[in-house]
């Protein structure tokens, strides 16, 4: 009697691969998030910035990694400056880079937004208590940004997580491109109509496991601040 699909699943060793790729996906997503958030902090101040040709140099950057599309980057960091130039990174290492330039920009434009978004006053009044600018930015303008940011670094990682499935561009064995592998299997080998459903709806949890906790700790963290 054949098995059914899921008992396919778990006996051809499968599952076992579906967690290693889920695995591999947190490890891109959280590392390129992490990286994103340091550099990126450091980017929305010099799109924050006073000198107009500074901010200019920000916006070009800013604007290239989000009219250029995701996979035209992965494609040139791999093929183009990996194997070219003979830097041999991996295809993992790659994305992660790869993540982080586009995380940079975009975390880089919250933060833009949430010091800006703070009232002038408040930089002079701590200016007219004597606080220098360095005082200023770390007592009075990072503190109350970092309440406006914090949802908005949330939500990178989740959109870092669903984003990796690009990976599969240059043969990441992410979550799913582990799933597009063992549906093609399915098809060779198992021949059941209902394998791509069951391995594709599978893989939909996963993501859903992966997400639904961060998302409901950014809902949290912005009830808990709002109060």
């Amino acid at each position: 009697m054949p098995l059914s699909v899921p008992e396919w699943l778990v006996s051809a060793g499968n599952a076992r691969q579906l967690a290693e790729g889920l695995g591999l996906t947190a490890l891109i997503a959280l590392v390129s998030a992490a990286a994103s958030m340091l550099l990126g902090t450091a980017f929305g101040f010099v799109l924050a910035a006073r000198h107009p040709a500074v901010r200019a140099v920000g916006r070009i950057y800013l604007e290239a990694v989000r009219i250029v599309p995701l996979v035209v980057l992965l494609y040139l960091a791999y093929y183009v400056a990996s194997a070219e130039l003979g830097l041999n990174a991996s295809n993992v290492t790659t994305s992660i880079v790869v993540f982080t330039v586009w995380g940079t920009g975009e975390f880089g434009d919250v933060v833009r937004g949430a010091v800006t978004s703070i009232p002038r006053h408040q930089y002079e009044s701590a200016q007219a208590l004597g606080l220098s600018t360095t005082s200023t930015y770390l007592r009075v303008i990072v503190p109350q940004s970092v309440r406006r940011v914090a949802p908005a670094a949330i939500n990178l990682v989740t959109r870092m997580i669903k984003t990796t499935s690009l990976c599969a561009f240059i043969s990441v064995a992410e979550v799913m491109t582990v799933g597009r592998q063992i549906v093609s299997v399915a098809n060779q080998s198992f021949q059941h109509p209902q394998a791509p459903f069951v391995v594709y709806a599978v893989v939909m949890v996963l993501y859903f496991l992966l997400c639904w906790p961060i998302s409901r700790g950014a809902q949290r963290l912005e009830r808990v601040w709002a109060t």
